[in-house]
């Protein structure tokens, strides 16, 4: 049971804007039950609501997240706020997101845009209900929004997808451009609340480079993430571009449309001390703590030693929040998460 409730959102902006803080900020968003429950002491609020389309939602009381996120100092909290799941279409009926049946023009042109008013009430009253707890701790709350171009091929299928690239681009642009204004529309949403930044996901490319052609890919891409990005440049909201996957071949695009930091640098795709080298000035990093090794199969000692080198390396001059590859789920060992967070109260310091 850990209790260092030194939380502070501060800290992590400032490691945004380049400056350095009292200490390397930490966060992530999605823990298992056990961890959390290990962490308090305690058994927690939650629920796992399984979706139509085989998905499935877990929900945390509030109160143990912040409590949670409390407890091990964490400086942020956010949520997944996606396109909706379920669309309508005229004369066929509801068609799930992730279950590409929509294959031509003919079937797309029957979608009926969703209701954003019904859409997001759910998920306003979700942030003013975590704002209003976490808020007293001095930890941030932000919305993980995003990914248009993850919503396109799951749409029509990633192989359909990706020959439509050749056969019929015009609906391969018409299905990004519907996906692309949704995210619009949620964007604009989520920078009407009090975020301290704005986390956009969408995953983009292969553990070894993007999935088509890069010139193709940014052609398409984009101008679409540039709207989308409008809302909170327009409110100088910080920027924070998520991906699996090897990207740094759009990294410099990225920071042309005002992304100050990217995530979550996955040690299967990226050397994260290039990228420190190459774009440490210029972009804050976080991530690249493996949630294979050393959090599901290594040992505390090999944990130590993994997270001391990163924060000695990483966080020399600033611009580095320690996070781990992924998330920290079912097979994340307690000891091993303990002893990340341990190490970086015992050592999180920039040099």
């Amino acid at each position: 049971m850990l209790s260092y409730n030194d939380s502070d959102i501060n800290r992590f902006m400032e490691v945004l804007e380049g400056k350095i803080p009292d200490r390397i900020p930490y966060c992530d968003f999605l823990f298992s039950k056990q961890i959390i429950e290990d962490i308090l002491g305690r058994n927690i609020g939650y629920e796992t609501i399984y979706r139509s389309d085989h998905s499935t939602k877990v929900i945390v009381d509030s109160k143990d997240f912040i409590d949670f996120y409390y407890a091990i100092g964490q400086d942020l909290a956010g949520f997944l706020v996606l396109s909706p799941d379920e669309y309508c279409f005229e004369g066929i009926g509801k068609i799930y997101k992730a279950e590409s049946k929509v294959k031509n023009h003919d079937i797309f042109k029957k979608i009926i845009y969703p209701d954003f008013g019904v859409f997001i009430d759910e998920y306003r009253k979700r942030f003013f209900e975590l704002n209003d707890l976490a808020r007293l701790k001095k930890i941030g709350v932000t919305v993980l929004n995003g990914g248009f171009f993850q919503d396109s091929h799951q749409f029509i299928g990633f192989t359909d997808f990706m020959t439509g690239l050749y056969q019929d681009i015009s609906f391969i642009k018409e299905v990004l451009n519907f996906f692309g204004e949704i995210d619009y529309e949620i964007s604009k949403f989520v920078c009407s609340l009090e975020i301290p930044l704005f986390f956009f996901t969408d995953n983009i490319a292969y553990n070894n480079g993007p999935f088509m052609n890069p010139q193709l890919f940014k052609d398409l891409y984009i101008p679409l993430l540039k709207k989308i990005l409008e809302p909170p440049k327009a409110k100088g909201i910080p920027i924070i571009f998520d991906s699996d996957g090897d990207i740094e071949w759009i990294i410099e695009d990225l920071i042309e449309l005002g992304v100050c930091a990217i995530h979550p640098i996955d040690p299967g795709a990226m050397d994260i001390y290039k990228i420190k080298e190459k774009y440490g000035k210029k972009l804050t990093i976080m991530g690249n703590v493996g949630q294979d090794f050393p959090l599901s199969f290594g040992s505390t000692d090999d944990v130590i030693k993994d997270v001391r080198h990163r924060i000695e390396v990483l966080g020399e001059g600033g611009r580095y929040v320690l996070k781990s590859s992924h998330d920290v789920g079912d097979n994340v060992k307690v000891e091993n998460f303990e002893a990340m967070i341990k190490t970086l109260h015992e050592y999180g310091y920039y040099k």
